[in-house]
């Protein structure tokens, strides 16, 4: 932060005698005159004089300065402790950033251990004292289960109070409300109060955020009346974002074309779009391309097309498709049988704690397919795949051990 100099503050200096009582509503007002100059030093200066005072807003604002890394006379203990005493006189935006600093969301360095609990009580306090960024946080808490138990309908209440208040928008709030509604999590299921707050989310968000928001369940319950009788409008949004290059937009105008919802089929156009998104980088439109290759859904059958598009969705950690490139090779499907390459790709899998993966490599080093045989590395996959219960597992690991030296 830039320091000025700053004329007010030699002026109240000159006028301020020293027998005199000053009055903490003017200190601050000095304080706010030294900010907008950018004499911070003076403006801490008047907001502690006007906190010492009593002074609730200059208790805050103190605590705020002194916790901005920026300033030069940052203190992260003393902002926390000029926090904790507005906090203490019911000040909202101070209980929300006392909620903030024991969530890990401080600017500066942090003063205490994160401590979701603490953070979701702090936030509690202050969403009660009518804060709507609080209502907010907590109704995020209560939808993720983060320092409170998980509650759709606690998280509802928050989201539903925020919403009517905040004077900003929070494009995932609307989401996840309109979600809420539309299945029924929370709250009484209500298509129509979900369409309205997609609706609300259309006027407010970014048309990426509006596609996604009812994009998640347009293809499941397209036949529903409150639906359909949107589709030109819905479908309007899913080209205009693809246009733009959204690729979660050209995966589900992707599924749109392929299932024919509300258009009229068109495979082709659909592989198009999946071809656009998946070349971005989107690991559905990945997936799905290559499994439409592999058996020729909507596309000519063209296994080195879907191992292509299977390896660039495996390279992000996916481990159905880490799995798949390993059936594959190993079967040989559409391309030539590589037992080492299956291997490799059903390795990833495992580690990543596929347990058909585990148990298929458990078999691959019994039978040294691919592989060295090795009994004691056979045993140890088989061991993993039957911890996460797998019976046939299970079974291996037992005969497998009857052939370890020493047995």
């Amino acid at each position: 932060m830039p320091i000025a100099y700053c004329k007010i503050d030699n002026l109240a200096m000159a006028e301020m005698h020293d027998d005199e009582t000053p009055d903490a509503s003017a200190l601050c007002e000095k304080a706010y005159a030294c900010i907008r100059e950018k004499n911070y030093y003076a403006a801490e200066k008047w907001l502690r004089k006007a906190a010492e005072l009593g002074n609730v807003d200059a208790q805050r604002d103190l605590g705020n300065l002194l916790g901005y890394p920026g300033f030069a006379g940052n203190n992260a203990v003393e902002s926390l402790k000029w926090l904790r005493a507005a906090a203490e006189h019911e000040n909202a935006d101070a209980q929300r950033e006392i909620g903030d600093i024991y969530r890990g969301q401080c600017l500066g360095k942090p003063v205490v251990d994160k401590d979701l609990v603490e953070a979701a009580r702090w936030y509690r306090r202050a969403a009660e004292n009518g804060d709507a960024e609080a209502k907010r946080k907590l109704g995020d808490m209560y939808n993720s289960g983060n320092g409170v138990p998980k509650d759709y309908s606690e998280a509802a209440k928050w989201y539903k109070e925020a919403s009517v208040e905040l004077r900003w928008p929070f494009e995932s709030m609307y989401y996840r409300l309109c979600s809420m509604y539309f299945y029924g999590r929370g709250v009484r299921r209500d298509y129509t109060e979900a369409y309205r707050l997609c609706e609300t989310l259309c006027k407010l968000a970014s048309l990426a955020s509006r596609c996604d928001s009812i994009g998640c369940y347009y293809i499941m319950d397209f036949e529903r009346e409150l639906i359909s009788k949107h589709v030109d409008k819905i479908v309007g949004w899913f080209r205009k974002a693809a246009e733009q290059g959204d690729t979660s937009a050209q995966k589900i105008l992707g599924d749109i074309y392929f299932y024919g919802k509300g258009v009229q089929q068109d495979y082709s156009r659909a592989a198009q779009l999946y071809r656009e998104a998946a070349g971005r980088g989107d690991l559905g439109s990945q997936k799905t391309l290559a499994s439409n290759y592999r058996f020729g859904h909507g596309v000519g059958r063209d296994c080195f097309k879907a191992v292509k598009w299977y390896i660039s969705a495996a390279n992000q950690g996916d481990v159905d498709s880490q799995a798949e490139l390993g059936d594959m090779y190993y079967e040989g499907e559409g391309i030539p049988q590589n037992y080492t390459l299956a291997v490799k790709w059903y390795r990833m899998a495992a580690e990543q704690g596929d347990s058909d993966c585990q148990t298929i490599l458990g078999d691959m080093y019994s039978e040294g397919e691919g592989v060295k045989q090795d009994y004691a590395e056979a045993a140890k996959w088989y061991h993993m795949a039957a911890e996460h219960g797998d019976k046939d597992a299970q079974k291996s690991l037992e005969r497998i051990r009857r052939l370890l030296p020493g047995k």
